[in-house]
């Protein structure tokens, strides 16, 4: 009988239920004929399995049921099997107290079995799976993690496929991405084609989420055409779903999408996949409302339930996005706008899940599409109130939220390797006969930096911080203050701006300010290039010129329309403009400016020690120099000359261990390091110091003092992300609790930062505040230095 079940496994492989069932019939008239129980369960959990594997989720639950009374007859092994798989059947029909109960009850029956394993490792990664259903992806992903600790023969692309639906879900889509392949690799040489089309399938679903539709359509394609090929009749549905999804995005006339998306919401509501049946129906009422058929899409959305904790965040917004598009056309503009808001609620509310300053800014991705809908629709009433607004929704997301950075005891063995491989590439540079060793220690890097982010991705979120702030006290502060803002936002492609100041709100449009970010990009590596001094004289000169072109493009693009006034000026730029050195921009030379990520965190930070204009703090100054900077030792002892009492730390004595200790109690730190920005990986932007790097992934919020000054290298540098979010050693340490940063957004020479930081010093101690301290050092070299006031301005008090 056993023999008849393996033969009916292989068949199932070959040729899928048709061949399979055959031999099953057999064995089931032999275990009746002899009444052996332990086999009839067998049969009846193969059954089950088979079923599931073909997405007959109906048919495996009741072949699992069946076996239920029969779960004394069976060894350990097959009970544990029947659990496991009827677990997975009830994840799929989202009955998530059912699946965790199958789960915990597989986990106890293998308990004292280390033969079983591997099965307890597959439940333990399904309990991560529930969890993930259930909305907690920082739980979804440690269960995943204890499962991969436990080891076990598992085959671990199964284990990578589901990290990266949860990857996904977290908006890391270059992280999901790269799962995705090495999953997809390891499922290619096992010949498991079904896995390798549910992967294809995932990688459609990243695709469709980064805007990439044609990539979308081929990878979902390819992978309906593998499930149809089995008789894989449910999954072929959920392929069949993402390529309409695709086609709708890549402009198919929507007139021919709304029937089968229809027809396929039918078809899995028949088979009790709701999640799915929901999504096919948004799919469908977006195609009718873009066919311009409203009364049709309000009555197939009047059939939807409402938003269900268990629905994954991208569909909840989904349903938002097409309520308020509904509201819209049907000239209800208030009734959209709340929609909006509700769908920008919730995603702060599964942001606030996260510790992990990567997954609070990563899932931002999940608003676009509500966030440009709420500008559409603010821009619509033409009331630049409104567009405040709804710009600052747009991006204040993840910005409200505090990051929790993971145990030390989690993460220092990893940070020591980190540090010292890092030492040992920067040691080889660019040696070309260590080529091959420098390959290899790169990887090393990477894969340590991915440990490192795991650990962190666990960490549980604290809840939003703060709320963002009204126009009204916007305005307010500004005029306390002496400044005016400008807000900068995308729309379709052009910028648009909201100016306050003096006077009433303004709402100005900047055509043609879309090429501003690629500007922005060619005029830093100008800057750079004039930075070095090994640079023949003859292409400094280049640059120079090259970069005088383009801040003058830059300054007619974003500025000349505006109509400032010189008053002292905070700019919230887009994403590609949060590292532009706006002060070298021309009319910019010499004012005042400070660069917010939002309005609201301009305001909160400007006025943390009570609200008022006069604030000021203590001056409790921490100064490190660190290594190959030949003018730090220097700069740091004239920065102690002005600041009376400051803790200097050079040599051996400028590591980390020392920021850390001595950033709890500062209010000022200066650090004139080198550093790096790691663009694909920008919480390890670090700073160079006596012990090795610092990197922004170990910064706790307890040891970052109000101000902190990075006086050497371009760590002002941030790393864009599709959600307009942006990520840097800079945004780390303002979300951390800094109230301002003082950063260089390209290279600067050491002799030129150093005259720079210490002409600055000398003015924030003679009373300036950061903002105007700055302008004016810069001011006085002549010469154009990319060191920008990030956060809100703050003034110290001067030494006795």
């Amino acid at each position: 009988m056993r023999l008849l079940v393996l033969l009916s496994n292989m068949e199932y492989e070959v040729g899928g239920p048709a061949r399979s069932r055959a031999p099953l019939a057999a064995a089931s008239d032999l275990a009746v004929a002899v009444r052996a129980d332990d086999l009839a369960f067998v049969i009846h959990q193969t059954l089950g399995l088979q079923s599931l594997r073909s997405g007959a989720f109906d048919e495996a639950l009741t072949h699992f049921t069946a076996a239920e009374p029969l779960l004394r007859s069976a060894t350990d092994l097959d009970a544990v099997k029947m659990l496991l798989n009827r677990g997975v059947v009830n994840l799929e029909r989202l009955d998530l107290v059912a699946a965790r109960r199958d789960f915990a009850r597989c986990l106890d029956r293998a308990a004292g079995h280390p033969e079983l394993l591997t099965l307890a490792m597959m439940a333990t990664h399904n309990l991560g799976w529930v969890e993930h259903l259930s909305g907690h992806q920082p739980a979804a992903l440690q269960r995943m993690s204890d499962a991969a600790d436990l080891g076990g023969g598992a085959a671990p692309a199964v284990a990578l496929l589901d990290r990266a639906r949860v990857l996904i879900e977290a908006g890391l889509t270059d992280d999901a991405d790269a799962t995705l392949r090495e999953a997809a690799e390891q499922f290619r040489q096992g010949r498991a084609w079904a896995s390798l089309a549910e992967t294809e399938l995932s990688g459609a679903q990243v695709a469709l989420l980064t805007g990439r539709f044609d990539l979308a359509r081929r990878l979902a394609g390819s992978a309906r055409t593998r499930f149809r090929r089995r008789g894989n009749v449910s999954w072929r549905r959920r392929a069949e779903l993402v390529l309409l999804a695709g086609d709708l995005s890549a402009g198919r006339p929507p007139g021919l999408l709304a029937a089968p998306a229809l027809r396929l919401a039918d078809e899995f509501a028949a088979d009790e996949l709701t999640t799915y049946a929901k999504s096919a129906r948004l799919l469908g009422c977006e195609a009718l409302l873009a066919a311009g058929r409203r009364s049709e899409a309000a009555a197939v959305f009047a059939t939807i339930a409402p938003p269900r904790r268990t629905d994954i965040v991208e569909l909840r917004l989904q349903q938002r996005t097409v309520a308020a598009q509904l509201a819209r056309a049907a000239g209800d503009a208030a009734l959209a706008a709340r929609q909006v808001r509700r769908g920008l609620d919730e995603l702060v509310r599964h942001q606030a899940q996260f510790g992990s300053v990567d997954l609070q800014t990563a899932s931002a991705l999940h608003g676009r599409r509500l966030a440009a809908l709420d500008l559409d629709l603010a821009l619509e009433r033409g009331r630049p109130a409104d567009v405040f607004a709804a710009l600052e929704r747009g991006r204040a997301q993840s910005r409200r939220l505090v990051p929790v950075t993971p145990p030390a005891d989690a993460s220092a063995s990893s940070l020591v390797e980190l540090r010292r491989l890092t030492a040992t590439l920067h040691e080889i540079g660019a040696d070309p006969g260590r080529r091959a060793e420098a390959q290899d220690v790169r990887e090393r890097i990477s894969e340590v930096e991915d440990r490192l982010r795991g650990l962190a991705w666990r960490s549980a979120g604290l809840g939003p911080a703060h709320a963002g702030a009204a126009l009204a006290r916007v305005r307010e502060r500004l005029a306390q203050r002496g400044r005016q803002l400008v807000v900068l936002g995308r729309h379709r492609g052009d910028l648009v701006a909201v100016v306050l100041g003096a006077g009433r709100p303004r709402l100005v449009g900047l055509p043609g300010a879309a090429r501003a970010g690629a500007l922005a990009r060619t005029v830093r590596a100008d800057l750079d290039v004039v930075a070095r001094s090994r640079v023949p004289e003859r292409l400094r000169t280049s640059a120079t010129a090259s970069a005088t072109h383009k801040l003058a493009a830059l300054e007619r693009l974003l500025l000349e329309p505006l109509g400032l006034s010189d008053a002292p000026l905070v700019v919230v730029p887009t994403a590609d403009l949060s590292t532009l050195p706006w002060s070298c921009l021309p009319s910019l030379v010499g004012r005042p400016v400070e660069v917010a990520p939002t309005a609201g965190a301009w305001w909160q930070r400007a006025g943390s020690g009570g609200g008022q204009a006069d604030d000021v703090l203590p001056a409790r100054v921490v100064a490190l120099a660190g290594p190959g900077v030949p003018a730090a030792v220097d700069e740091v002892a004239r920065v102690a000359a002005t600041w009376p009492g400051t803790r200097v730390f050079t040599g051996p004595a400028a590591t980390g261990q020392a920021f850390a200790e001595q950033g709890s109690t500062a209010t000022i730190a200066h650090l004139a390091a080198h550093g790096h920005h790691v663009a694909q990986n920008p919480l390890f932007s670090s700073l160079d110091l006596a012990d090795g790097p610092l990197f922004a992934y170990e910064l706790d919020a307890a040891q970052v003092p109000a101000h902190v000054v990075l006086s050497a290298c371009e760590l002002g540098q941030a790393t864009v992300r599709p959600g307009e979010e942006s990520l840097g050693l800079t945004s780390v340490l303002l979300q951390l609790g800094a109230r301002c940063v003082v950063a260089g957004v390209a290279e600067v020479g050491d002799e030129l930062a150093a005259e720079v930081m210490v002409g600055y010093h000398r003015r924030l101690a003679g009373g300036a505040d950061t903002a105007v301290a700055l302008a004016d050092a810069i001011a006085a070299t002549g010469r154009p230095v990319p060191f920008v006031c990030f956060g809100a301005a703050v003034r110290f008090a001067a030494p006795a």
